[in-house]
């Protein structure tokens, strides 16, 4: 894959100043999806995967850029099921929403000992999984190098705690790019 220099700008980069006003934030992303800019929000996430394609950028570049969407407010779900519905061969909406549900999932399961957890918390990280997992099942087919729907699928798997399904994971992860960072990472 080609190898970022320096100089060049990368989608969650903000250290060369043009790239760094064009790039869209996360403020701007979720106002956007509230506002119901799903084909402007579509075509620039689309462009930010189709860079890591060809190799413009790195795998890392590509999950900052969509962690945009880490916001996890409840009015939020709404916009991502219209989103989904409006677009529905759409990498970006299902995996976008996908991105969402786990985070609602995390939420909802807090940072507690299970022991401390309750089983309405656990009740509510399922059914959000339950989602994202979903989500993410549908977008595979949608895109030729879906590392971000694998590494989201490898996050949830953490909670679930499916050694061999999280193994499976990681080698496909290696058939999609060889040379990822992020899920080796996780």
């Amino acid at each position: 894959r080609a190898m970022r220099t320096r100089d060049q700008p990368c989608p969650g980069c903000a250290t060369h100043a043009a790239f760094a006003r064009s790039q869209l934030n996360t403020q701007r992303t979720i106002a956007m999806l509230r506002a119901g800019q799903f084909a402007a929000l579509n075509r620039y996430y689309a462009r930010v995967q189709a860079d890591y394609d060809r190799g413009s950028i790195s795998d890392e570049d590509l999950r900052s850029a969509f962690r945009h969407f880490y916001d996890s407010s409840p009015d939020l779900a709404v916009h991502y099921a219209a989103w989904v519905k409006s677009m529905p061969n759409s990498y970006v909406a299902h995996l976008t929403r996908a991105i969402y549900y786990l985070r609602v999932g995390q939420m909802s399961r807090g940072d507690k000992f299970i022991a401390d957890t309750s089983k309405t918390q656990l009740d509510g990280m399922d059914a959000a999984f339950a989602t994202a997992s979903s989500e993410l099942e549908k977008s595979l087919p949608l895109e030729q190098k879906p590392l971000l729907s694998v590494f989201y699928q490898l996050d949830i798997g953490k909670f679930e705690g499916d050694a061999a399904f999280n193994q499976a994971l990681y080698q496909r992860s290696l058939t999609i790019d060889p040379r990822n960072f992020i899920v080796r990472e996780m």
